[in-house]
């Protein structure tokens, strides 16, 4: 009987543990979910913006990344983007670029550029933001500029 249940206690304590272990991984895959909905939900609305507004249309998102977030840098306007000791080159104004604080790093295409109001990228953190989007037709084609509010 003793053995049967050093065996059970055993077994509870090795199903515990993968939970732990697993518990922090789901974490971390709902957070990266939700920062991939957020992107996927500026690329749509400011394509959907430049196909049906005119010129100067403007549309404001709140934007909420959890606290995995290194960076999410929205189009990158100049030859190189530098943040962080983290360098994309060359130029790629319909990306954006996404880095976790552990070091996962995704990039997506957006039918559209992006940039601020200077033409560097849009360099957002962890935290929630009030960004005012609009279009611009710059040299290269219609920029959706961001402006954090």
């Amino acid at each position: 009987r003793s053995e049967s249940l050093v065996i059970m206690l055993i077994i509870s304590s090795v199903i515990l543990s993968i939970f732990a272990v697993s518990s922090g991984f789901i974490v971390d895959f709902y957070k990266d979910e939700q920062v991939k909905n957020i992107i996927s939900e500026v690329c749509e609305t400011v394509t959907m913006m430049d196909a049906y507004a005119y010129e100067e249309s403007r549309v404001t998102m709140t934007l909420s990344f959890p606290s995995t977030v290194e960076y999410v840098i929205f189009g990158s306007h100049s030859k190189t983007v530098s943040n962080n000791n983290h360098t994309f080159s060359p130029s790629y104004p319909n990306c954006v670029f996404y880095q976790s604080i552990k070091g996962y790093q995704e990039v997506y295409h957006c039918s559209i550029a992006f940039c601020n109001t200077t033409g560097d990228p849009l360099v957002l953190r962890s935290g929630t933001y009030e960004v005012s989007f609009s279009l611009k037709q710059m040299d290269d084609g219609v920029y959706a500029v961001g402006t954090i509010l």
